[in-house]
């Protein structure tokens, strides 16, 4: 036999055990909602922040390459005005090279004539021409000569050398000289 209870409260007040699970079930998908809810605005702020925190370092790194950008810039125009002044230099050194091998050459061929004559010969006339020398000398003895004509041989800066008219009276020789000079590009 078995024991059965009688309830004698209202019916409002009874126990209802349907009741009861649902409520129990309700609690829990509400309690289940209440989490998900938490965990999902709290995966949205940690996104938000980490896009922010990139957002940030993304514009720090645009703000140093246009600084770069910018130094690299002062310097293609610092190397233009450099390349300008190079050219100006350039054109001016040309102009100067010119008038140095036209103008000027004639004191440094004469000089170096000069140097290549030593003890024993005497100039009896001397001309210049675009480079070219032409003389007349005495040479008083053979070794004289010979010096001449080896220090004309062993000069680097002469680029032909003709003697004409050698001869010889009583010891003392007679001749006549065409240098050519390099110029001072060749």
């Amino acid at each position: 036999m078995t024991k059965r209870f009688i309830n004698i409260l209202p019916e409002q007040y009874r126990f209802d055990l349907r009741k009861y699970a649902a409520f129990k079930v309700f609690k829990s998908v509400l309690l289940a909602n209440i989490i998900i809810l938490i965990a999902v605005f709290s995966v949205d702020k940690y996104t938000q922040i980490k896009m922010k925190n990139m957002i940030i370092e993304k514009e720090n790194k645009i703000r140093e390459i246009q600084k770069l950008n910018q130094s690299v810039l002062s310097y293609e125009t610092e190397k233009k005005k450099l390349e300008d002044v190079i050219s100006k230099l350039s054109a001016t050194e040309k102009i100067y090279t010119s008038l140095f091998n036209t103008n000027v050459s004639y004191f440094i061929d004469m000089s170096r004539t000069l140097d290549l004559i030593k003890e024993g010969i005497y100039i009896n006339k001397l001309s210049y021409s675009d480079g070219v020398v032409n003389m007349s000398a005495v040479a008083t003895n053979p070794k004289s000569f010979y010096h001449f004509y080896k220090n004309l041989e062993n000069t680097t800066y002469i680029a032909d050398k003709r003697f004409y008219n050698l001869t010889e009276e009583g010891g003392v020789y007679n001749f006549s000289v065409v240098i050519r000079y390099r110029g001072l590009n060749e």
